[in-house]
């Protein structure tokens, strides 16, 4: 506080002592700049009046001069127009010396007809600045000329006296002024001056009251009564400032938190007892005379008291500057300074006031905070779990997530915090509002459970076991809800393959069971069919035998009948009835040695080679029957000479079967299904492949998707048990096979498998597309968007072996044809065409031919020119092949 009264007393006599230096440094006068005022005032206005009176004489001067010339040179002219008509030279010379004799003349020459000088003159000391020059004329005919130049010598000092006089007359007006204007304010502005001088000589001291402020001049009692009302606001002032000043020592001194004044150079001025019991001594007077360097004495870290020092320097304040000091006793406590610095007018810095708390405590308790919650996440990462909070209402939002999650999802924490409805949105479509349904069981009950599926960073799903609860606050309220992600993906996996292999084995023990009923059933069978079959031949002899006879019986009874039926007729139908009886016989042991083959088992037999087309012969027979039943026409294409590809047998047939069974079931019509069964080889990919198409009810693209998920069937109700495929599956994958769909919805679907033909080597096969284009730009664009995707493209520019190129490749999906130069003739013929054939196919037809025929529901028809922008957009809404 001494410190701070020093600095304003200091402060208070710079300012009194102001005006007196800068008198001194430059005495100014009011009496001396009026009178030099009043002479430049009237030293302008007698130049604005003498000075047009001095240019009015001077230039009739001048005109008089001129005046002069022209006499002169008009009196030569009358004069020597005689003596030059008569070349007299002498009476020439005599009129120019007689002119030459003017003092004005300073120059003189006259020339006679021929252009010769007849007479010249020039003054020395005289320079002509009037100058004239004439023709002289004797009756109107040319004699001669003249030139006379006049001096302006003595109008220039007829000038000059008029302007001395002006001068003189000017000087002597303004040394009046001068002596009566000092005398005037003298009189009447120095008494008035040195009052108002007296006041505000007493203002600067400090005496305010008891000033006589009396003016008897008008003219300055404006001022004398601000100098007065100032006086008075300055009184009111220094009592606040009084006032406030013994606040501000009360706070100082009672202050809990320790407060300081110190220089730059690290030296307190002044302290309060907080600040001295804080560091541990008796008062603030041995603080200060015992603490002489701040930085060495009081700080744990020199380092700190600079960085301190330097912000405040850079920033002009400082808060909350966190460090460790040293108590008396030499204990270490942590404090939170704040504090700013002090500067002049000048910006130079006076000294830092702050003040600081003790925070040891608070820090310690940081510390333990932060070491719990450490312990906490440390132990909650090790959990298998994700432990997480939201709020109880409104929009449930996240409001905590441990960094478990982002291993399981791959999304950090933060994306759960940051949006409210992150997680919602990353929920699948088929759970998302049954989960949102249950939030407010949660609330009712107080704790739910439920399980989901949430989309991770990858795009695949992952099972989450959610368990909350809500947590209430002490008043009652609900105040958020606390709860655990478990990741139970695994789990149901594994929980839904042992279901599977618990219905493998039940559907194995049921085909162990049936087989070994078949093969009852065949023994059964085989008996009386074998009896029927020894006994065919015997039967065909006896025939044989009888038929002489009966030959004899009808030449002698031709007229015999059985009902109407002549002897002839029934010798034929007992021929085709032992024929009927054969077969059907052979039949039937065909039947059963196929029933036999199908119910044995593959397991521990090494895989062999073998024929697909056999495959299909041998299972057809078994199903063919029901595929007869079931549909109005069925198409059998096997290729000849296919080449054998290594596996199972049994295996194979099972797959035919369950695919020939699965495409019967998707006919929703039988007068109108058809079945197709292709069989072929690739040559390029170097396997054979196996077709079953359909023209059933065929499958949205989510159907697509898990339909050789293992327990995934439309047809529960039906007795469906979501096996087959996924059986399917699963013995191609076993022969390093690829079994495809291509399904469109209302259209029907084409399962394809393809098999290597050297069996170890695994298929690697993608969607394709197939471009018929001749535009080289065009294609060359599409081939470089293809490469950059990773898909496969293939590209011809000649639709005639387009058909025979699809069978090759069974993988081609979609057709993007440019129907304005490469359709044929019968363009409408040719799409019939591919629609028969191919009709699963999705066609995007290019061109300006709008009015094309024979578009379906998966057709596109874009206009030209065609830009691969606009395919990338059909092929993102479209379906594809799932291989």
């Amino acid at each position: 506080m001494k410190f701070l009264q020093q600095k304003s007393e200091e402060g208070a006599e710079e300012h009194m002592a102001g005006p007196a230096i800068r008198k001194h440094k430059k005495d100014r006068s009011i009496a001396r700049r009026l009178s030099v005022s009043l002479m430049i005032t009237v030293g302008i206005v007698s130049l604005m009046t003498v000075g047009p009176i001095y240019y009015q004489q001077a230039q009739k001067n001048k005109k008089e001069l001129e005046q002069k010339a022209d006499d002169i040179i008009a009196y030569q002219i009358g004069v020597l127009a005689k003596p030059l008509w008569d070349l007299d030279r002498q009476a020439t010379r005599i009129v120019g010396e007689t002119i030459a004799q003017n003092e004005l003349v300073a120059r003189l020459i006259i020339k006679d007809y021929f252009g010769r000088v007849a007479f010249s003159y020039e003054n020395p000391d005289l320079s002509g600045s009037i100058d004239r020059s004439a023709e002289v004329l004797h009756h109107n005919d040319f004699v001669g000329d003249v030139f006379v130049s006049l001096t302006d010598k003595y109008w220039r000092s007829k000038n000059h006296n008029l302007l001395t006089s002006f001068v003189i007359t000017i000087f002597f007006i303004l040394f009046a002024l001068t002596l009566v204007s000092g005398l005037l304010v003298r009189t009447y502005l120095r008494k008035p001056l040195d009052r108002l001088n007296a006041m505000v000589g007493a203002y600067a001291s400090g005496e305010f009251e008891g000033i006589d402020s009396y003016q008897p001049y008008t003219e300055f009692k404006p001022f004398t009564q601000v100098l007065d009302k100032m006086a008075r606001q300055i009184v009111g002032q220094l009592k606040d400032v009084a006032t406030a000043e013994e606040k501000y020592r009360s706070i100082f001194e009672n202050a809990i938190e320790g407060m300081f004044q110190s220089s730059p150079e690290g030296r307190y001025y002044s302290v309060n007892p907080a600040m001295a019991e804080l560091l541990g001594y008796a008062s603030p007077v041995e603080l200060l005379s015992s603490i002489t360097d701040i930085a060495t004495q009081t700080y744990v870290s020199t380092d700190d008291r600079r960085r301190f020092n330097r912000l405040l320097e850079q920033q002009g304040r400082v808060i909350e500057f966190e460090t460790e000091l040293r108590r008396k006793d030499g204990t270490v406590i942590s404090v939170a300074i704040s504090a700013r610095a002090v500067r002049d007018a000048g910006g130079a810095t006076l000294y830092y006031e702050g003040y600081l708390v003790d925070i040891t405590r608070r820090k310690k308790a940081i510390e333990a905070l932060h070491q719990t919650t450490e312990q906490l996440a440390l132990l909650l990462e090790s959990l298998p779990i994700v432990a997480y909070t939201a709020r109880a209402g409104g929009d449930f939002g996240i409001t905590y997530v441990s960094n478990s999650i982002e291993e399981i999802t791959g999304y950090p924490p933060e994306s759960f915090t940051g949006d409210a409805t992150f997680w919602a949105d990353h929920l699948s479509a088929e759970d998302c509002r049954r989960v949102v349904e249950e939030l407010p069981i949660l609330l009712e009950k107080g704790r739910h459970r439920s399980e989901y599926r949430f989309r991770t960073a990858d795009g695949s799903y992952r099972w989450f076991d959610d368990t909350r609860r809500l947590v209430h606050s002490p008043n009652g309220s609900s105040s958020h809800i606390a709860g655990t992600w478990r990741d139970v993906t695994e789990e149901k996996r594994l929980r839904s393959e042992a279901d599977y292999r618990l219905q493998q084995v039940v559907m194995a023990d049921k085909l162990a069971s049936l087989g070994q009923v078949v093969a009852g059933v065949a023994h059964e069978v085989c008996n009386p069919n074998s009896f029927i079959a020894c006994n065919v031949p015997i039967l065909e002899e006896t025939w044989r035998i009888f038929t002489p006879i009966l030959d004899e019986f009808v030449e002698q009874n031709p007229e015999w009948r059985y009902r109407s039926h002549s002897i002839h007729e029934l010798r034929q139908d007992m021929v085709q009835t032992i024929g009927h009886i054969k077969i059907g016989s052979d039949r039937i042991n065909r039947i059963v040695s196929h029933l036999k083959d199908f119910v044995r088992t593959d397991e521990g037999i090494p895989p062999r080679l073998i024929s697909i087309n056999e495959v299909v012969e041998s299972a057809f027979t078994i199903v063919g029957a029901q595929a007869r039943k079931s549909v109005a026409a069925i198409e059998i294409s096997l290729q000849p000479d296919l080449p054998s590809v290594p596996g199972y047998f049994q295996k194979l047939e099972q797959v035919f079967t369950n695919l020939v069974v699965n495409a019967l079931h998707a006919m929703p019509d039988k007068s109108r299904g058809r079945l197709i069964i292709r069989t072929g080889y690739l040559a390029q990919h170097g396997a054979v492949i196996l077709q079953i198409e359909d023209n059933g009810a065929g499958m949205e693209p989510e159907t697509v998707e898990r339909i050789f998920e293992p327990f995934f069937t439309l047809r529960r109700d039906s007795g469906g048990t979501g096996l087959g495929l996924s059986v399917s599956y699963n013995l191609v994958q076993e022969h390093n096979g690829v079994i495809g769909v291509l399904s469109r919805p209302a259209m029907g679907s084409r399962f394809t498998v393809f098999l290597p033909v050297a069996g170890e080597t695994r298929l690697d096969l993608r969607p394709a597309m197939l471009c018929l284009h001749r535009d080289p730009d065009f294609t060359g664009e599409l081939v470089s968007y293809f490469a950059e995707t990773g898909e496969t493209l293939h590209v011809l520019n000649d639709s005639s072996g387009c058909f025979e190129f699809i069978e090759q490749h069974p993988e081609i999906d979609i057709l993007l044809i440019d129907n304005a130069t490469l359709l044929p003739t019968n363009g409408a013929r040719f799409l019939a065409d591919l629609s028969a054939r191919f009709p699963l196919l999705t066609r995007i037809l290019s061109g300006s031919d709008a009015g094309i025929e024979g578009l379906r529901q998966n057709d596109y028809l874009v206009q030209a020119p065609f830009q691969v922008s606009e395919l990338k957009k059909i092929l993102e809404r479209t379906a594809r092949q799932r291989l």
